[in-house]
């Protein structure tokens, strides 16, 4: 492989941990808020990646489906319903 294409991957993977990373962080910081923020950043970026034509990165799916699920019981138990309920009053956050 050549040089500045390894340099390339790697940064990328750089860019990557960093991103997992920063994820992580945020579901750590039980603040709702914090949640509802990287839910819809992340519902955004894979909008924008499949307007384009473009794969869902996997690393942003999991964390999307991680935090849609934490939020999905938070509400559940804060509106006394169910998590599908709860799911349908989150995703009308992303519209």
């Amino acid at each position: 492989m050549h040089a500045s294409k390894r340099r390339s991957c790697l940064s990328r993977r750089g860019v990557q941990t960093a991103l997992a990373e920063h994820y992580q962080a945020l579901l750590h910081t039980n603040d709702f808020y914090q949640y509802l923020t990287l839910f819809k950043e992340l519902g955004q970026k894979q909008t924008q990646q499949q307007s384009r034509g473009r794969k869902i990165n996997a690393m942003d799916a999991y964390f999307y489906q991680m935090v849609e699920r934490v939020l999905q019981e938070e509400l559940a138990v804060a509106f006394g319903e169910s998590r599908q309920e709860a799911g349908g009053r989150l995703l009308s956050v992303l519209n």
